[in-house]
């Protein structure tokens, strides 16, 4: 995740997009927190297509939304950039599936570190059930 820092190069900026994932993932699976890694441990990777496609769905609708914002995000991108759909260069896409899997295991490391305990009936410390 620090490389695009010290070798700065447009290659490398997809990097920045997934280093979290890749950083945290391992973690939770090890923590034995959810864990999309443990699922594909498991021969099961449904939760990690509903958490790429979500990602994706969710990227062309804020797209969408952001195309018709009287004030509205303008993007630059090293590669490909004049190639358009909305405001974003078409290659700017593939950065929301692995956003998508960076906020789940952004969510779930710190759900697990803030975690004071759970009952015996499967609820965190605040009474919500564990997912």
């Amino acid at each position: 995740m620090a490389l695009p820092l010290l070798a700065i190069s447009p290659w490398l900026v997809p990097a920045v997009w997934l280093g979290w994932a890749f950083l945290l993932e391992p973690l939770n699976y090890c923590a034995g927190s959810p864990s999309w890694l443990a699922d594909l441990a498991r021969g099961d990777a449904s939760k990690l297509s509903a958490l790429l496609v979500g990602g994706a769905v969710c990227g062309v609708l804020w797209e969408f939304w952001n195309y018709w914002a009287t004030a509205r995000w303008t993007y630059t991108v090293p590669y490909l950039g004049s190639v358009k759909l909305f405001e974003m260069p078409i290659l700017g896409y593939l950065g929301f599936p692995p956003f998508a899997l960076e906020c789940y295991a952004i969510y779930h490391a710190l759900r697990g570190l803030f975690a004071t305990g759970t009952s015996a009936a499967g609820t965190g410390a605040l009474g919500e059930p564990l997912i």
